[in-house]
């Protein structure tokens, strides 16, 4: 893991933790680090009772999260397909296990597995201007895990409307 932590914890009055994706220079996009690092500090936030409820977000101003790290995933081969889809799959698995009340805190981007992120926290709050898509679409990868995910959390009119990303 890198000197940098991908995912940082802050603890507020009132019993409220903040989890930053770190990444801002990369639009909190998620990479092997990040993948591995938001797991164990979710089941610490769980497992502490002083706190009372997780809000997740992006650091910096740009963007919850682009997604994947488009630039990691290009050098991939064929042997590290499963131990992508297992960590994205423990990550994802972190969230939905949260005892808590999760909070999206949404701005600037939200993107393919960051978008994925988001929608399985308990509840998600947008800035007006958020652009939020699965843009994977466009390049011909479908994209069953995050039409699946809107279809369950949200509006079914929300879920249809054509993204802009």
């Amino acid at each position: 893991m890198s000197a940098v932590s991908a995912v940082n914890v802050e603890r507020l009055d009132g019993g409220i933790a903040v989890v930053r994706l770190n990444r801002p220079q990369a639009l909190n996009a998620i990479n092997e680090d990040l993948r591995r690092a938001l797991p164990p500090a979710l089941a610490a936030l769980d497992a502490d009772a002083a706190v009372r409820a997780v809000v997740i977000t992006g650091a910096g101003e740009r963007a919850f999260s682009a997604g994947q790290d488009l630039a990691e995933a290009a050098g991939y081969a064929i042997d590290d397909v499963d131990r992508w889809f297992t960590e994205l799959h423990a990550a994802y698995g972190a969230v939905r296990a949260l005892d808590k009340p999760t909070v999206a805190a949404v701005v600037g981007v939200a993107a393919g597995a960051g978008y994925q992120i988001a929608l399985y926290c308990d509840l998600r709050v947008t800035h007006a201007e958020a652009r939020i898509g699965q843009p994977e679409v466009k390049t011909g990868l479908g994209s069953i895990l995050g039409t699946s995910l809107m279809m369950w959390h949200l509006p079914f009119r929300s879920a249809s409307t054509p993204s802009s990303l």
